[in-house]
């Protein structure tokens, strides 16, 4: 991963490490690499997922409302549960126990007192 910027968040407000954890073929090998062994801190395993713009806001708003509203189909159900995850709760609602076990043993235990914006 050299000259890869390991702690680079989107426009929608996710890191690598997020998306990391939502990708079903992901493993430990894979967040040792992008976390590396942490000395210069530079990814944090409990960043919240904070849309960085104001049209990412908006979509995020209205996924949200759309589920309270009943809608729950896979894309909206998947997107209103981002804003204010952390990596732990993406690898969580994905399915990825391996994942939650690395996240909690490399510091992510603070996440667990994290709510997203869905509760």
């Amino acid at each position: 991963m050299a000259g890869a910027d390991r702690a680079a968040v989107n426009d929608h407000g996710a890191t690598v490490l997020h998306a990391a954890c939502c990708n079903p073929e992901a493993n430990h090998r894979m967040l040792d690499l992008l976390v590396g062994m942490r000395t210069d801190r530079s990814v944090d395993v409990n960043a919240i997922y904070r849309p960085r713009t104001k049209k990412w806001h908006l979509i995020d708003v209205i996924m949200e409302t759309m589920v309270r509203c009943g809608n729950r189909s896979l894309l909206t159900v998947e997107m209103s549960h981002v804003r204010g995850s952390t990596a732990l709760h993406q690898a969580a609602q994905s399915g990825q126990s391996h994942l939650v076990e690395w996240l909690l043993a490399h510091g992510a235990k603070k996440s667990l007192g994290i709510k997203n914006k869905m509760g």
